[in-house]
This record gives structure tokens, C-alpha cells and sequence, in this order.
């Protein structure tokens, strides 16, 4: 069974608060804690409270007078904007439906929230992976996955959005910048591919290559699974994005 409850708006009162230093530990405290209620109102009742006294951030305008934003090619189906904040940092903001932030699906002890306030709690939980992980889990994380997540600096609410701040990511190779794999595939691969159809030695090494890479991104996928309940829905090559790394120098 299926329910919708609505969460009473609060952003008359948000406004006038005062954001707090390190919100994204502080946030990760109350998720990992109403994680473990058994009551699902109040799980939702303490998400919002945080999400609505703990997040304003007033200092949004400036971050996105500091940010070069990306063509709408460069961009998922999402709805958010995405750019390069002075130049070392990603900036992700979504604008928020009054109609649909505040409204919550509960579906056999699932909750679903607006997608926007859901990606600040997953960000939220890989920042704070030790929370949610064994000792032994977090160990073999930090060892084997914690490179394939993207680090977030700083997140927040400001009037009817939300954003966050990650380490850039990317590449530039022949003048070309490079954020995601759908473009390495379009505009590096698929042309080595092209060059070298006749070439099974280049083949060969390129197929090795791309199963030795799928494979380990998937294991990571498959760990987050199976430890924290992740499931990503979304894994299109537009979406799996790269950083610069010593040992796939070579194939960029």
C-alpha cells in the first residue's frame, strides 16, 4: 500500500536562520539516526526539520556569479544546472517545485522524497560513509570503491533551490574538455575504434580495457547495493563521469 503525506512548510522561518558550520557532518548524524526508527513519519519529520532549520545558505547568488555553466548538451535529464565554480570546483543546483518538495510517497516502509532533497541525503551518505559502514565494510570501501565517488564540499538551500558543491571532475586532452564518458566514447573511442578497425591487437586491448573498467565500476555499484540499499537507476555513459588518473592516461 501506497500513502502521500505532505510536510508542513517551514520556509518562512527558514529564511531568517542562520546556516551552521559543517552541515553535511551534521546532516549525515540525523540521517544514519532516523535510519534506525521505526516509524516512518517520524524519520521524515526529522529529515525535514533538519532540511529546514540547518540549510539555508545565503551565499548562493555569489556561487552562481562565480560559475560557467555548461551547454545543455553536457546535461542529464535531471532538470539541474551544472558548471565549474572559480574554476577548481562543480556546482549543481536544482529549482525546487513549491508544489513537490514537501510532498512524500511511503510504499511498504520505502520512502520516496523530491528528488532534489534525495540526492543531498545520497550525497549526504557517501560523505559520510563511515557512519553507515562496518569497520570491516568501511575498510574494504576506503580500499577498493571510495575512488569512484565524487567528494562534496558543501550543499545547501536557498530560497526555491538547492545545491551542492563537488570536486571538479573532468579532463582536457587535445583542447577538448572532457566531463563524462558518453563524450570520451563519441569523441576519443569510438574514432580509435574507427582508425583501427582492421587492427585486432588495438581490438583486442581496447575490449580488455573497457570489461576491466565496467567491471570494477560495476563491483562498486554492487557494493553500495548490497551494504546500504543504493540502487542507481540512472547509469547512462552521460552520467558516469571521469577524473584524471595516472594508470588510464593512456587511453584518453
Amino acid at each position: 500500500m501506497s500513502k502521500n503525506i505532505t510536510i508542513k512548510n517551514k520556509n518562512s522561518t527558514t529564511k531568517t536562520l542562520k546556516k551552521k558550520t559543517n552541515n553535511i557532518k551534521q546532516f549525515g548524524n540525523v540521517i544514519n539516526k532516523s535510519s534506525k526508527l521505526n516509524n516512518s513519519t517520524e524519520t521524515i519529520n526529522m529529515l525535514y526539520h533538519f532540511l529546514q532549520n540547518n540549510m539555508y545558505s545565503p551565499e548562493l547568488p555569489q556561487l552562481l556569479k562565480n560559475t560557467i555553466f555548461f551547454n545543455q548538451d553536457k546535461l542529464g535529464k535531471s532538470g539541474a544546472k551544472v558548471g565549474i565554480l572559480n574554476n577548481n570546483l562543480v556546482l549543481k543546483y536544482y529549482y525546487l517545485n513549491n508544489k513537490m518538495k514537501y510532498i512524500v510517497d511511503i510504499k511498504k516502509n520505502c520512502i520516496r522524497l523530491y528528488f532534489p532533497f534525495n540526492e543531498l541525503i545520497i550525497n549526504t551518505i557517501f560523505s559520510n560513509m563511515k557512519l553507515f559502514l562496518s569497520s570491516a565494510k568501511y575498510n574494504i570501501y576506503k580500499e577498493k570503491y571510495a575512488n569512484y565517488l565524487i567528494p562534496i564540499k558543501n550543499m545547501g538551500l536557498y530560497q526555491d533551490y538547492s545545491f551542492l558543491i563537488s570536486k571538479k571532475v573532468g579532463i582536457t586532452h587535445n583542447d577538448i574538455f572532457y566531463t563524462n564518458l558518453n563524450e570520451i566514447l563519441l569523441n576519443n573511442y569510438i574514432p580509435l575504434l574507427l582508425k583501427n578497425i582492421n587492427n585486432q591487437e588495438v581490438l583486442d586491448a581496447f575490449c580488455q580495457f573497457l570489461s576491466d573498467m565496467f567491471n570494477n565500476y560495476f563491483e562498486c555499484i554492487k557494493f553500495l547495493n548490497i551494504n546500504l540499499g543504493y540502487i542507481n537507476t540512472d547509469i547512462k555513459c552521460q552520467n558516469v563521469f571521469i577524473k584524471k588518473q595516472s594508470q588510464i592516461q593512456t587511453y584518453y
